[in-house]
């Protein structure tokens, strides 16, 4: 994703008033999180089996990578859940990464 000044109008869409004002003490931090949420939501959706929308999870920052929480219980996957992802952020450009290992999802 790009960064661009623009990422202050997605503070409502994407994150909780809490997540947006931590989001803000990085660079490119709303876009840090959106970027965080769609790379949890792709690793996630083919566990979960539906849609689930931005503040279903809440995500914190961090040098290098996040962590992504979920806020509600999505399927079979419990709330409190949360993964771990990488991020960098480059040549005014966020790439975010989500790898689920398996032993997470024993039962």
């Amino acid at each position: 994703e790009p960064l661009s000044a623009r990422a202050e109008g997605l503070a409502d869409p994407i994150a909780t008033p809490e997540e947006a004002d931590r989001a803000r003490a990085w660079e490119g931090g709303l876009l840090r999180v959106f970027s965080a949420k769609e790379a949890a939501f792709k690793a996630l959706y083919p566990r979960v089996g539906a849609y689930f929308g931005f503040h279903a999870l809440e995500v914190t920052l961090s040098d290098g990578g996040f962590a992504a929480r979920l806020a509600r219980p999505l399927g079979a996957v419990a709330e409190g859940t949360t993964v771990a992802g990488g991020q960098a952020v480059a040549q005014g450009f966020v790439v975010s990464a989500v790898v689920l290992r398996g032993g997470m999802w024993r039962e």
